[in-house]
């Protein structure tokens, strides 16, 4: 459904459709007062292609946002793991940690290039925190950022927050 909106979008505004930011396709979708805002300039050009542009932007900024958080958290991760002295947690508990990322909905295929660098693009990714969970689960000093239960609070890992 989305890809044919997309296309009925892009013919209706007269743009090609691989200039139509995904993110202005969903709004559109979305929000009915920006696809009638949309609409109703599609005889401007000037209006569209702004639009367009202001689209692009922010998901380029938002986009390297999330790349900045990501190597910012790398960066404490490793820090914090080399002040525990580089150690491991043992198999069992990597292989228990590992079971419960593979059970959580919160889970993807790494994409991107910042995964790529580090060597986590065959892995898969909590898009809780954006942490590679082959490289998480192996650490101590790492734990699950999703709390699953209140009494008493404890994470997806089955272990305490800290």
């Amino acid at each position: 459904m989305f890809l044919r909106f997309k296309r009925l979008l892009s013919e209706t505004l007269s743009v090609e459709e691989s200039r139509l930011p995904d993110r202005l396709v969903d709004k559109a979708l979305t929000d009915t007062l920006f696809f009638n805002t949309l609409i109703a300039n599609r005889e401007n050009p000037a209006f569209i292609s702004a639009i367009i542009e202001r689209e692009w932007s922010e998901a380029d900024y938002n986009r390297h946002k999330t790349e900045y958080y990501l190597i910012l958290k790398g960066i404490k991760s490793l820090l914090k793991w080399s002040a525990f002295g580089f150690g491991k947690v043992s198999r069992e508990l990597f292989k228990k940690r590992i079971g419960f990322c593979k059970m959580c909905p919160n889970l993807s295929k790494a994409k991107g290039i910042l995964y790529s660098i580090s060597g986590a693009s065959n892995s898969h990714i909590c898009n809780i925190c954006g942490c590679p969970i082959n490289r998480k689960a192996m650490l101590p000093t790492e734990q699950c950022p999703d709390i699953v239960s209140y009494n008493p609070p404890l994470t997806r890992w089955n272990e305490e927050p800290y």
